[in-house]
């Protein structure tokens, strides 16, 4: 989807309009200066034209995008131009093919890559970190007014902190940010409360082994969620991360997603009416899984395994958006002569289970634990329809029995069981 000749610290940048539009970005080139570009995608998944957003800047980092209250687009990115450095902005309408010139606005000229998030109200709320200090820049932007404050985060005259992002509860109106520490006895995920007033410093549950943690190498998976509250997504586990988790912030442990061996690049993105899309790679399966949770973001469901693209090497980095249902995954890989990111979308999956008493099967198909009404169950050469509360029976042979669960819009699950008469 991207431009081949990337690099493998490259990271899209991913937000929807209202029409159901994704809309992806991420840093490019353009003979000796550096652009960012843009590429919609359809709800069914279809990319279409490739666009310049940015140009004509000596350097560019990795973008964030914000969609404002009016529908229209917000880009943030740390750049250098002759003359001006810091973080930029520019904005677009809902299409994504038409952007202002983009201005500095921050106070700060040091630039970074941006975690950025707006207030319900448009207000512009981003976090950004560089050598050994992370800024934030609290409220509108400087235009005939004096400049906002950008009051440190810290860790000066310690280093440092890493992959800021930034989330601005729905129902509080509280922003928060999260980072990745690595200053000596204080490192680990850490979330931060910094609008309307700096709160203390949160260490994820389970974030830090024995004194010791990973760094996710991108902008931290950290939203906040339809209906309220603040997630992080993270793996936890060192030398090797073996579990995914997710946690509400300001509650006590996190829930566990998935396990594995070697599990790399969790993210997280929204899905409908509050639940929430996890991602991650196992690179010891070679294998990319999504997840999704239920409507409040307490149970998930099954596990969804996908393919990376033919003769990938390395999965660098994952991204999603999934508030449509179905997850738009993004994943920056390694391929022969190229590093780029690619699209695909993911169904969320069905879980199945199936019992038997005497020669009667009973199946239940749930969505994160929810009963799934108008599922077909293929059993012993029959199919029967699942009822309003998920579940349907029917008579088969003595023997070793096959069932596979599906409906539009899901991955189908299958089970095997063994019936006696």
């Amino acid at each position: 989807m991207t431009d081949t000749a990337g690099r493998n610290i490259d990271e899209v940048a991913l937000a929807r309009t209202n029409d159901g539009t994704l809309h992806v970005l991420w840093r490019g080139r353009a003979g000796s200066t550096e652009t960012i570009k843009h590429a919609p995608v359809s709800k069914a998944g279809a990319v279409g034209q490739v666009t310049t957003a940015v140009s004509g800047f000596n350097a560019l980092g990795n973008p964030d995008v914000a969609v404002r209250p009016d529908g229209s687009l917000q880009l943030f990115v740390g750049a250098i131009r002759s003359g001006s450095a810091g973080i930029h902005s520019a904005t677009a309408g809902a299409p994504g093919t038409t952007w202002s010139a983009a201005s500095r606005v921050s106070t700060s000229t040091t630039p970074g890559d941006p975690g950025a998030a707006l207030g319900a109200d448009g207000t512009p709320f981003f976090v950004w970190a560089a050598g050994t200090n992370m800024w934030a820049h609290l409220g509108p932007f400087s235009g005939g007014q004096p400049p906002e404050a950008e009051p440190s985060i810290g860790p000066t005259p310690q280093c440092c902190f890493y992959d800021p992002e930034v989330a601005v509860d729905r129902t509080s109106g509280d922003v928060y940010t999260a980072f990745y520490s690595n200053v000596s006895n204080q490192n680990g995920l850490f979330v931060q409360r910094i609008h309307p007033s700096q709160g203390p410093r949160q260490l994820a549950p389970g974030a830090v082994t024995n004194g010791d943690s990973i760094q996710p190498g991108f902008r931290t998976a950290f939203v906040a969620r339809d209906g309220g509250g603040v997630f992080l997504a993270y793996c936890t586990g060192y030398p090797s991360c073996t579990r995914v988790v997710l946690w509400r912030v300001g509650t006590g442990s996190p829930l566990v997603v998935a396990a594995g061996t070697r599990i790399e690049d969790v993210n997280l993105a929204n899905g409908p009416d509050g639940r929430l899309w996890l991602m991650w790679q196992d690179s010891s399966k070679r294998q990319v899984f999504a997840a999704r949770t239920n409507a409040a973001a307490t149970r998930v469901g099954a596990v969804v395994a996908v393919a990376p693209p033919p003769r990938t090497s390395t999965v660098w980095k994952l991204g999603g958006q999934g508030s449509l249902g179905p997850l738009d995954l993004l994943a920056h890989v390694s391929t022969p002569g190229s590093i780029a990111s690619w699209h695909t979308q993911v169904p969320p999956g069905l879980s199945l289970k199936c019992s038997s008493k005497k020669l009667t099967v009973t199946c239940a198909v749930t969505d994160a634990g929810s009963p799934v009404a108008g599922a077909a169950i293929k059993l012993g050469g029959k199919t029967v329809t699942t009822g309003v509360k998920g579940t349907a029976s029917t008579s088969v042979a003595a023997g070793r029995v096959e069932a596979t669960a599906s409906k539009a819009g899901y991955a189908a699950a299958t089970v095997t069981l063994r019936v006696a008469e």
